[in-house]
């Protein structure tokens, strides 16, 4: 069977480190190149080989990237990092251009809506989705209406940020 060369981002979050876990538990001939921007990542140390990347937001990150791909022969890369997610996406044509490495995600305008509540919201409604009741609270009506119509307690978020 031929070797994968998977490049892993981000390993030292959880979800990069997960992918790495399953990746080692699958039957696949993979070598995992893993990156993240700091040398004490402990997810570089479950990788075959590591590297220190720039920042998603530096300028030299895409560069980067691209040399990785070309020098090492990179097939595909993954990665659970939100950002690095993004810039790779509005990238893409430059990738697919300059590499012969894999990146499958959605659309960068339908990465722009998940990365929203508010916006998920309103795609999960007109989609004819299971949706949660929301309404901006920059509307004081519109929070009112939802207070009469669901009670308390109610949960308040941010439309942009990580976490759940």
């Amino acid at each position: 069977m031929k070797e994968i060369k998977a490049l892993i981002l981000g390993v030292g979050g959880n979800v990069s480190k997960g992918i790495i876990k399953a990746i080692r538990k699958s039957y696949l001939n993979v070598k995992i190149i893993g990156a993240c921007i700091s040398a004490e990542s402990l997810g570089l140390y479950m990788c075959d080989e590591a590297y220190i990347s720039p920042y998603s937001s530096d300028q030299k990150f895409i560069p980067w990237l691209i040399n990785i791909f070309n020098d090492l022969c990179i097939d595909i890369v993954l990665t659970g990092v939100e950002e690095n997610i993004l810039e790779i996406e509005k990238n893409i044509d430059l990738f697919n251009t300059s590499s012969k490495t894999a990146f499958i995600a959605s659309s960068y305008e339908k990465l722009l809506i998940v990365q929203d509540k508010y916006k998920t919201c309103e795609w999960l409604k007109q989609n004819n989705c299971n949706y949660p009741q929301y309404c901006r609270l920059n509307n004081l009506n519109n929070v009112h209406k939802l207070i009469n119509k669901v009670g308390f307690p109610l949960i308040a978020k941010p439309c942009l940020g990580k976490s759940s």
